[in-house]
């Protein structure tokens, strides 16, 4: 009897023990996925921030170089900015109408130095030789209408209307244009145009090449 009693005794002793092993147990497994959390927490505060400086240098370095290159080439920042986020038959629009305005202005040598070098040497010698083609053929006043763009390769083509803005009806003064553009960088582009007196897709290669 007595050691019934005394294995009762035991039995109650160890299940009082398995129960607080239990409860240490849990315990230790909660802390542990506290700790767990913080340390995930901390990992992902971690990258987080070394994400946002890593943009701030990378965005400091870009605004440097865009400060540099815009410096460099005498060109607006903010006309910058415009012209890199433009899709790239935007940005051949805003390069005929910079071509254009200098036309307009008289600015002759930025569009001389735009011109592609064989295009050059082939029709225009020199700067003076560019600058009577402008006053003698272009009309006074003049504004670009867009009729076509397409790209052939690595050369865009615009097909526009060069036209006298007081009289933009004058058939006289306009003038039929392909614009050639190859463009390297943004803002750093060569172009080439030829006046349009056939149509044919044959002819294409030939505009090309002028």
């Amino acid at each position: 009897m007595k050691e019934k009693v005394n294995e009762s005794n035991n039995k109650k002793v160890n299940k009082n023990i398995f129960e607080q092993y239990k409860k240490k147990a849990k315990k230790l497994s909660q802390n542990e996925k506290r700790v767990l959390a913080l340390i995930i927490l901390l990992i992902i505060s971690a990258i987080t921030f070394f994400l946002i400086i890593f943009n701030l240098i990378k965005g400091q370095e870009v605004s440097n170089e865009i400060n540099k290159y815009t410096q460099a080439r005498g060109v607006d920042k903010e006309h910058f900015e415009r012209v890199r986020n433009s899709e790239e038959y935007k940005r051949m629009k805003i390069y005929t109408g910079e071509i254009i305005k200098s036309i307009v202005n008289k600015q002759y040598e930025n569009v001389y130095n735009k011109l592609d070098k064989d295009y050059k040497e082939k029709y225009f010698n020199t700067l003076e030789e560019f600058k009577k083609y402008c006053e003698n053929r272009l009309p006074e006043n003049l504004v670009v209408i867009h009729n076509n763009i397409e790209r052939i390769g690595e050369y865009y083509v615009l097909d526009v209307d060069l036209v006298n803005s007081e009289n933009p009806r004058d058939i006289k003064s306009r003038r039929n244009v392909y614009f050639v553009f190859k463009e390297y960088k943004i803002e750093d582009y060569v172009f080439s145009f030829a006046k349009k007196s056939y149509v044919d897709e044959e002819k294409r290669e030939e505009i090309l090449n002028n």
